[in-house]
């Protein structure tokens, strides 16, 4: 930075909005589209010492890290999408679940969600799943500190309540209650 000389990354390379650095800084996983439209998630590393590798034959979305180096995706099958994973480096996709995805894996991959009514938070290595909520949508903030829930009265387009929840150090999830959060004890307190 003191340079104040600026070099791209990967020259000749389009990246998607969808991209991951590595914890250790060494590697970039990115969502990249084709020339027919098919989004693919690459890996390269940071300082160039190797090009860039295609990780996914076909469409495959918003790449994350999770633990030991995996690279978690979402690739789509019919009119759902699952959680796929990838070691760094390596070319055997593995699928993670039959269960389709809701939407993404944490911020240090230790959890991937699923399910609508209720969506189930499930553990990437071994250990019980857990209930978040029916009828919310949910999310960690980008510094892993906060756990957002938002619950809608039905019918309701703009409002209805989101709850951020301060997570303790080295936990990607709230205490939760059994059965997950309530909407209706939310939405009226």
């Amino acid at each position: 930075m003191d340079s104040n000389r600026t070099e791209a990354v990967l020259p000749g390379i389009l990246i998607n909005n969808n991209f991951a650095i590595s914890p250790d800084g060494e590697i970039v996983a990115f969502e990249s589209t084709d020339a027919i439209g098919t989004s693919h998630v690459w890996e390269a590393p940071l300082d160039r010492r190797a090009a860039p590798k295609q990780l996914t034959p076909s469409d495959a979305y918003t790449p994350s890290f999770g633990p030991w180096g995996r690279i978690y995706f979402r690739m789509p099958e019919g009119n759902d999408q699952f959680l796929y994973s990838v070691q760094a480096n390596k070319d055997q996709l593995q699928k993670m679940s039959p269960d389709p995805v809701r939407g993404f894996v944490s911020p240090h991959g230790d959890w991937w969600v699923s399910g609508l009514n209720p969506i189930v938070a499930h553990p990437v290595q071994r250990g019980a799943s857990v209930n978040i909520c029916n009828a919310c949508s949910l999310g960690w903030g980008a510094d892993g500190n906060y756990f957002y829930v938002r619950f809608r009265d039905v019918g309701e387009m703009g409002g209805g309540k989101t709850i951020a929840i301060a997570l303790p150090p080295g936990k990607e999830l709230p205490d939760l209650p059994p059965s997950g959060y309530n909407p209706s004890r939310i939405l009226k307190g």
